[in-house]
């Protein structure tokens, strides 16, 4: 029972956390009002519920409260999704029944590949067997991932020392940060200002080289596949030949080199951060340049030389860039001095 609290409280942290990052995105987007009224107010208390369900879901494998729960509260949904002849949702409801006893305890729901894919059947296919997108489901899904997400976290402490273990499980948390942080642009350009490189160069600092990069990797991923998670709430396989592609390659690939230069150390010492991050930004930026430059001169035919390009995707940006480093060093400085990454305390450079 005091395990079931902990990850009660948790979760129900993470989902205000999750909501708050929803309502920013949707006063970015002028359309927050819409969703302060009486007539909203329903769904406010769906999303708390979505969130404490989903920190609870990781347990669902063994004889605890979240089991008993869970399965009574699946019990009626699936008697529901009957007696509506529903017989494809009650079926993928039906299945994800009996994932969780496929496996020992602690095994593939603790992963953050389940903290993405678990929420998604609940959240994601409903959308793709009506075609259409619902925000609200997508609000849920986000909501969802933050969840299940504090579920891992908690687990993967050991007094107030996170384990070198959690580094995997956090990285659907970076999934869901990139995607808030494509929300919050200004635009400049055909290349907008995001907090996405911010974000990106914490990944790969902080959950390793391997873990940074597939988060990224999920991230462009599941907007190609059409969720409008990139900035502007754009999505769909047509990005590719969008101006900004380059750049979310560059997050795969910024990520990974920021992890692999803090790697090759055990206890990565304030100076190597500082040039594992400007690394990763300068993979970053030329990536989005070289991109863009295609994009010019063999997407649109213009002839558009170097020094243009690189007037359009990285003067404007160097200031910008610079602060978003100094950010990203002064947060993974004191993660590395609580004990909080892979890697052993901060010692102090000499």
């Amino acid at each position: 029972m005091a395990f079931f609290r902990r990850h009660l409280w948790g979760g129900f942290i993470a989902t205000a956390l999750a909501i708050a990052g929803i309502g920013v995105v949707l006063w970015q987007n002028d359309s927050l009002h819409a969703y302060l009224t009486l007539r909203e107010a329903p769904n406010l208390g769906i999303l708390i519920a979505v969130g404490l369900l989903s920190a609870c879901f990781p347990d669902i494998d063994i004889g605890s409260t979240s089991q008993r729960l869970f399965y009574r509260l699946m019990l009626l949904l699936d008697l529901y999704l009957l007696c509506e002849r529903n017989y494809r949702a009650a079926a993928l409801l039906g299945l994800a029944a009996i994932l969780p006893v496929i496996d020992k305890h602690r095994g593939w729901t603790h992963t953050w590949l389940a903290a993405l894919l678990v929420p998604a059947v609940f959240f994601l296919t409903p959308m793709l067997l009506s075609e259409e997108v619902q925000p609200f489901l997508l609000m849920c899904y986000a909501v969802s991932v933050t969840a299940y997400t504090s579920h891992l976290v908690l687990d993967g402490y050991i007094g107030d020392v996170m384990v070198p273990a959690q580094n995997l499980t956090i990285s659907a948390l970076f999934v869901a940060l990139t995607v808030a942080s494509a929300f919050i642009a200004v635009p400049i350009g055909p290349v907008p200002v995001t907090l996405q490189s911010c974000v990106v160069l914490l990944a790969g600092a902080l959950t390793g080289s391997r873990n940074g990069a597939a988060s990224q990797a999920v991230y462009v991923f599941i907007g190609l596949v059409g969720l409008p998670v990139f900035a502007g709430g754009r999505g769909g396989p047509g990005m590719t030949l969008s101006p900004t592609f380059g750049y979310l390659l560059g997050f795969i690939g910024g990520a990974y080199v920021v992890g692999y230069i803090r790697e090759r150390a055990a206890c990565p010492t304030r100076r190597r951060t500082l040039i594992a991050l400007i690394a990763g930004q300068a993979v970053i930026v030329t990536a989005g340049t070289v991109y863009l430059y295609f994009y010019f001169n063999v997407v649109l035919l213009q002839s558009v030389g170097w020094l243009a390009v690189l007037g359009m995707s990285v003067l404007p940006f160097l200031a910008g860039d610079a602060i978003k480093v100094l950010l990203a060093v002064s947060i993974v400085i004191t993660f590395d001095r609580l004990g909080m990454t892979r890697f052993a305390p901060l010692p102090r450079d000499r």
